[in-house]
């Protein structure tokens, strides 16, 4: 009998890429109900993470984002910011 072997994985070539899920910019403003300019004070300020670049947009990880809500006591859902009790 042979023994097949699965391989998942080459040696020596890159990782699987893949993209985790991203907020825009557009999107984290109307949730936060915040216009683009209060995001950038808050991110030149530390207050909200920095943005990556995809493309032309501004991105934020969405497991950073829900990170950074829940530690300010925000509830994000459906577009709409809830204060968390």
């Amino acid at each position: 009998m042979s023994q097949k072997t699965n391989i998942t994985h080459l040696p020596g070539t890159p990782t699987p890429f893949t993209l985790d899920a991203v907020v825009y910019q557009q999107d984290l403003c109307k949730w936060l109900r915040k216009s683009p300019v209060t995001l950038w004070r808050w991110v030149k300020s530390g207050y909200l993470p920095q943005p990556r670049k995809l493309g032309q947009d501004n991105v934020w990880p969405a497991a950073e984002i829900a990170e950074w809500a829940k530690g300010h006591g925000l509830l994000l859902t459906s577009g709409i910011r809830h204060a968390c009790k």
